[in-house]
């Protein structure tokens, strides 16, 4: 073969060239992809708990699920959420993992764990990470769950709705700020006040107030804290009768309200942004 190359340089030089212009001519018309489609594995386990709480959802169903497939080979993410009465466990694995193979070693697992006997059989999925939603999971490192709610709702999703081409922005694991206010009867008693006078009061100073209810036998009051008063002090200091603050009868909490989902990544708590792109 060499030889023929040597006694006939012309026909080797032109064979070559041919070879060249047809590899330039197919550089320049073939397709290019800035985010090309990458299909990790990814497996989802989805059980329904009917009538159970998310926090009831979590424990008893999301969290043992999450222990019975973490043992599993090639698993590069492991994300949960657990809302009231349903439970979602996405696996993604690793690129190499086939995928057939990944979803028949998670179905093993789930067949061999003993969920309560109220709980429905979950349902294992296989799909790929392509698609029209893409989550975002952030937590905070320290315990300051306000700030991390204030950090995905008032900013995160803001930022990310003005993004052209994004539908809609959910946010899995969130709870809106919320203060408590345990009202002493003793002490309403002390200074002739009542807990509809607290309310009525307390509604005057444009405050968002939620549905009052009975705790240990103490009127608690919830607000949305949004309004005038939206410093956490200057809700202690409302006049609920001359010479007599809030606080003087109450004891007040500024803390989040109850979770109506949670949403962890690798065993950490935290939010989840699902951005979903618009359709078409």
């Amino acid at each position: 073969m060499y030889k023929l190359s040597i006694n006939r340089p012309i026909t080797t030089l032109m064979g070559v060239l041919t070879f060249i212009v047809f590899g330039l001519m197919s550089y320049n018309t073939m397709p290019i992809n800035l985010y090309p489609n990458v299909d990790f594995p990814v497996v989802t386990i989805q059980t329904t708990y009917n009538g159970a709480d998310p926090s009831t959802v979590e424990t008893k169903v999301t969290d043992k699920i999450e222990e019975a497939v973490s043992g599993v080979d090639g698993i590069d993410k492991l994300m949960s959420t657990s809302y009231e009465g349903f439970s979602v466990v996405t696996v993604q694995f690793e690129l190499t993992k086939n995928l057939d193979v990944a979803t028949n070693d998670v179905r093993d697992k789930i067949g061999a764990l003993n969920l309560p006997i109220e709980v429905d059989k979950p349902v294992v999925k296989k799909l790929g990470a392509s698609g029209a939603v893409v989550s975002l999971f952030i937590a905070d490192k320290g315990d300051n769950s306000k700030a991390l709610m204030r950090l995905a709702d008032e900013k995160l999703k803001a930022q990310l709705q003005r993004i052209k081409g994004v539908g809609e922005v959910n946010i899995v694991g969130y709870q809106d700020r919320e203060i408590r206010i345990f009202i002493d009867p003793f002490l309403l008693a002390k200074y002739a006040l009542s807990s509809s006078d607290v309310s009525a009061i307390i509604a005057k100073q444009n405050i968002k107030q939620g549905t009052g209810k009975m705790v240990d036998q103490t009127q608690e009051i919830i607000l949305k804290a949004e309004g005038d008063a939206q410093n956490f002090d200057e809700i202690g200091e409302i006049l609920v009768k001359p010479g007599v603050r809030l606080k003087d009868v109450a004891t007040i909490q500024d803390g989040l309200s109850d979770a109506k989902s949670y949403s962890s990544y690798n065993g950490q708590r935290g939010v989840t942004l699902e951005v979903k792109k618009i359709a078409g």
